[in-house]
């Protein structure tokens, strides 16, 4: 197929393709029944088409790196944490030397994505047997910004996630399976 005009379905809320405005594809591995030489990155756009809403193919890592970069000098290092949008500084930068271009596995599809509300990079897995609201978003790890943690309100405190203290008993969780220090203490009884 040389070329084609892939749209979401309206009939049915976007859960399938039309090929052509009128060939409805029910899944990616439909799609690629018709056009086998489907290369990874359309493929991968596609998914987002069809898939839950939120995310977006990054298709330049390096633009994605120099957008995150600037955006993180923009936010002031010290500002406490606040409501609202929230601060890539406040959770960390990701290796963008691992961020490239979709890649296809047999089935499987790989692409990078950005979360449209953090802005954070995320690793879509797309198997392509299932439909697009199959695939698996998983967040890429982070490196914390060097300085001190980011303050949080003292109202807010109790609802925040703070890092444990080892050897403090307020932090030690019997029930905690990976408490190790907690379940030393419980089998030392």
């Amino acid at each position: 197929m040389d070329t084609a005009q892939i749209t979401k379905n309206a009939k049915d809320g976007g859960r399938s393709i039309l090929l052509n405005g009128s060939e409805e594809i029910a899944d990616l591995a439909g799609l690629l029944k018709r056009a086998p030489d489907l290369e990874p990155a359309k493929l991968a756009k596609l998914a987002l088409q069809v898939a839950p809403a939120g995310y977006t193919l990054i298709t330049d890592p390096a633009a994605y790196a120099a957008q995150v970069r600037a955006r993180v000098e923009s936010e002031a290092p010290n500002q406490p944490w606040q409501e609202g949008p929230p601060r890539i500084r406040d959770f960390g930068l990701p290796d963008f030397d691992a961020i490239g271009a979709p890649q296809r596995d047999g089935d499987t599809v790989t692409a990078h994505v950005r979360d449209n509300y953090t802005g954070l990079p995320y690793v879509m897995t797309l198997v392509l047997g299932g439909t697009a609201e199959t695939a698996d978003f998983e967040p890429m790890p982070l490196t914390p910004l060097p300085g001190p943690p980011v303050a949080v309100p003292p109202e807010l405190a109790d609802s925040v996630a703070q890092p444990a203290v080892p050897g403090n008993p307020a932090d030690e969780d019997p029930d905690n399976p990976f408490d190790e220090d907690a379940a030393n203490a419980e089998d030392d009884t």
